[in-house]
């Protein structure tokens, strides 16, 4: 889901989840109906229907796991005309 221009600051060698976490949770690697569901992961809303969102705020962090989530969804909102407020800490 990543677009390719934030692949540079991603890091694909960190494991998400522990491997002996992993081993105890059934189904970890299947993505469940409830991630896709724009509700829920607001980076899945269709373009078209961003416009219409009230102006937001959005802070990141530079180890927070939802960092680059915020980062893009902040660029989508302005490319949208939507009015967005994004402060970043590193």
């Amino acid at each position: 889901f990543l677009p390719e221009t934030y692949h540079k600051d991603y890091n694909y060698s960190t494991p998400a989840v522990a491997q002996e976490v992993e081993a105890r949770v059934d189904g970890i690697d299947e993505p469940s109906r409830s991630f896709a569901d724009p509700r829920a992961s607001p980076l899945l809303v269709p373009d078209t229907h961003l416009y219409s969102l009230p102006k937001a705020y959005i802070l990141t962090c530079e180890y927070d796991v939802l960092r680059d989530d915020g980062m893009m969804y902040a660029t989508r909102l302005r490319a949208a005309g939507v009015e967005v407020t994004h402060e970043h800490y590193d």
